[in-house]
């Protein structure tokens, strides 16, 4: 027995709602990784090859947590 079609759409429906409510914090994440994680900070922005990562950090002490 399958997936009904019934089903596909309630987990598409809720799938549409969970990523428009992420949508809102993508920006936040995105500013917070450019300046913690600026090589991995591809969250709402990708970079292109040679770019420029770590113009924004002005104190590395976050990036020394473990």
């Amino acid at each position: 027995m399958g997936i009904t079609e019934k089903e596909t759409a309630k987990v598409l429906e809720r799938f549409s709602k969970l990523k428009a409510g992420r949508t809102s914090w993508e920006n936040h994440w995105q500013e917070a990784a450019e300046n913690v994680l600026p090589r991995r900070s591809d969250i709402a922005q990708t970079y292109g090859p040679g770019a420029k990562h770590s113009s924004k950090i002005f104190d590395n002490t976050a990036g020394h947590w473990k």
